[in-house]
């Protein structure tokens, strides 16, 4: 899932991360890193005082940032809002290109993009571009190829998260809260906001989750299926896995097609794997396998127009740094 590492003969510009603390920051720094970005190009910038981080194992300082800072740099990651990342999407850096991870240039009018499904064309300095959110992506490998083929009208799903999705302090609470009750001692809520051990939440009730996410996840994984509209609904809960996440999708097609018929649609895309007879479908049996199982395909009583699916997909919560950092390639910044 992670794009190929960096050629130092062709890696040129300096790389600011807006944001460089929260979880997305996080894992966009782990991206970088495994594609042996070198430390001299990256500069981590945040919200407020001056905190002490690292990249790739240096010690760094998350600065406060600031648009005098941000005119050194050639491309401009923005990752977390809290970062007051508006003001550096309505008015952008003329000498960078601006990815915005946060969803927030959406409002803003600025374009959604993707690497296949929405390319981004001739945008050169001074551009500001949105990336779509993690679950937007995982939720449009799967639907864009049923509406390349039979055609979608509406889909609704429900997506299982991991502790992983509200970052690395809530993996370690989660394992933290599982001792606990077993040795029967209160569970840590400081980082989730409430026990998630043994327990099913709906994410906006975590610390960190939101209302609006499902209807961001909602109207980007439509816009980035493509045309005709599709009608898009999603809801999101919060279970106690610490990576991997599952989803069960209900979709209604434009034209009639048999479950085989979807297997072998869904088969024949790189990253998908959709296979009647894979027992091993759950987040914890594709951990490491990379990609996304499909199984489980029904066809609901009435028509074969509308089924039911089950998906489970390995590392889905990188997936908006992947695509951000694939585009920054694409687009000759990275």
């Amino acid at each position: 899932m992670t794009p190929s590492r960096v050629d130092p003969a062709e890696a040129t510009g300096r790389i600011a991360l807006v944001g460089a603390g929260s979880p997305e920051g996080h894992r966009l720094r782990k991206v970088l890193e495994t594609m042996q970005v070198p430390g001299s190009r990256i500069d981590l910038f945040g919200a407020g005082e001056t905190v002490l981080s690292e990249y790739d194992g240096e010690a760094r300082m998350i600065q406060e940032a600031d648009r005098a800072a941000l005119e050194e740099h050639r491309l401009i990651f923005i990752c977390d809002t809290a970062a007051d990342a508006g003001r550096f999407l309505t008015d952008p850096a003329p000498r960078a290109i601006t990815i915005d991870l946060t969803g927030a240039g959406m409002g803003l009018g600025l374009p959604l993009i993707h690497d296949r499904l929405l390319p981004p064309g001739d945008h050169g300095p001074g551009s500001a571009l949105v990336v779509a959110h993690s679950l937007s992506l995982l939720l449009a490998d799967i639907l864009a190829p049923i509406h390349r083929g039979p055609g979608i009208e509406s889909a609704s799903a429900v997506i299982l998260r991991p502790a992983a999705d509200f970052g690395d302090g809530a993996v370690d609470e989660l394992r933290q809260q599982t001792v606990n009750l077993l040795n029967f001692g209160s569970p840590p809520v400081g980082h989730l906001g409430r026990q998630l051990a043994f327990n099913v939440v709906p994410s906006e009730y975590i610390t960190g989750g939101s209302a609006v996410a499902s209807e961001r996840v909602a109207s980007e994984s439509a816009r980035l299926v493509g045309s005709p509209p599709v009608i898009v609904s999603v809801d999101m809960v919060a279970v106690p896995m610490f990576y991997g996440h599952g989803v069960n999708l209900q979709v209604t097609t434009r034209e009639p097609v048999t479950p085989e018929a979807l297997y072998g649609l869904l088969d024949a895309v790189e990253g998908l794997k959709a296979d009647a007879a894979d027992s091993e479908c759950t987040p914890v049996e594709v951990s490491g396998r990379g990609g996304i199982s499909i199984t489980a395909i029904r066809a609901e009583a009435g028509g074969n127009d509308r089924f039911r699916l089950w998906a489970a997909a390995d590392e889905a919560e990188a997936g908006s740094a992947v695509q951000a950092i694939r585009l920054a390639r694409q687009l000759g910044v990275l």
